[in-house]
């Protein structure tokens, strides 16, 4: 459904992960009795959004040259912002090189970023981050 450049090694990830957006899509309707009516519409947005997520962590490395031609996604500079604080976190925090390393390999989303035990963390580092620092 999809294609990557395979220096990210996304394609078999992306695979993987709607294939088991597939099997609980299918999961639930054995268990309610369903059949297969609908299935592409129950399972293509599943399998678009995790295509999507993919492609935002491509971009992400590929727009960081400025000799890459394409139009910049909105928030692209928050984004970039907020990976440098998450590099930095994780070269120095098991929790947050974990929590990195989980995340690019498509097994958390930036979500855990937002909510959950390393939030409050994370928020901390960005605003201590974007605070001049004192000459």
């Amino acid at each position: 459904m999809t294609s990557f450049n395979p220096t990210f090694g996304q394609g078999m990830t992306v695979a993987a992960v709607q294939a088991g957006a597939l099997a609980k899509i299918l999961a639930e309707r054995v268990a309610s009795g369903g059949g297969l009516n609908g299935l592409g519409a129950a399972y293509f947005p599943p399998a678009e959004a995790i295509a999507a997520a993919a492609w935002n962590l491509a971009i992400g490395s590929d727009y960081s040259y400025a000799e890459t031609e394409g139009e910049r996604p909105a928030d692209f500079a928050q984004q970039q912002f907020a990976g440098r604080v998450m590099r930095q976190l994780a070269g120095t925090d098991p929790d947050f090189l974990v929590l990195r390393m989980r995340m690019g390999h498509m097994l958390e989303s930036g979500a855990a970023l937002r909510e959950g035990p390393l939030a409050e963390r994370f928020a901390a580092a960005m605003k201590a981050a974007s605070q001049p620092n004192p000459a």
